[in-house]
């Protein structure tokens, strides 16, 4: 067992998010236990994600993880091995449910499939008036291509653009593209 936090409720805190996790909890319902005093879900949302990104949270977190790893002898190899295990037998059984199941989990296990990610802070698109400032936000945090990629999904540009931008090496194209009116802000 590594260091103790300094703080006892940040300790608390740490241990009670793992907790949660590992039953498909928020950080949210783990930070409510450990500060009482939190009232609603939008408080307690916002300051989980507060500690969450604190240095010394994050490396406590991560060395808790390390030792539930060691102590359950669990690795990589074991797990991706479960999960072939189960496939072939989900195949010998014909059950197509469970065999999808098992490929599902293999091929997020090693990284080819990727649920969600979330990038930034509660309310960072609150205050945003238009496509525009949403496209250019964007651009900041996933770079000019899944800006792009968004613009197209959304039809605000059609594919000739797409090809024609992406291929240009100037991201000047890009943040025209950005600045560009869109046929409509309204995205249903």
């Amino acid at each position: 067992m590594g260091r103790i936090l300094l703080n006892p409720r940040h300790e608390l805190f740490v241990r009670e998010y793992l907790k949660e996790m590992a039953r498909g909890g928020t950080a949210a319902a783990a930070y409510r236990k450990i500060y009482k005093g939190a009232k609603g879900f939008n408080c307690a949302n916002a300051a989980s994600w507060t500690l969450l990104h604190k240095p010394k949270i994050q490396s406590r977190i991560k060395e808790m993880r390390m030792d539930i790893r060691r102590k359950a002898d669990i690795t990589f190899e074991k797990i991706l091995t479960d999960y072939q295990e189960a496939l072939d037998l989900a195949r010998e059984k014909g059950e197509p449910a469970n065999i999808i199941s098992a490929a599902r989990e293999q091929a997020k296990l090693v990284g080819l499939l990727i649920d969600r990610k979330e990038v930034g802070a509660a309310g960072d698109f609150e205050n945003m008036e238009n496509i525009s400032d949403i496209l250019q936000a964007v651009s900041d945090q996933a770079g000019p291509e899944a800006t792009l990629a968004l613009s197209q999904a959304f039809q605000l540009i059609g594919p000739a653009v797409v090809v024609q931008t992406t291929k240009a090496q100037d991201s000047e194209e890009s943040q025209a593209l950005i600045a560009a009116d869109s046929p409509s802000d309204a995205v249903n």
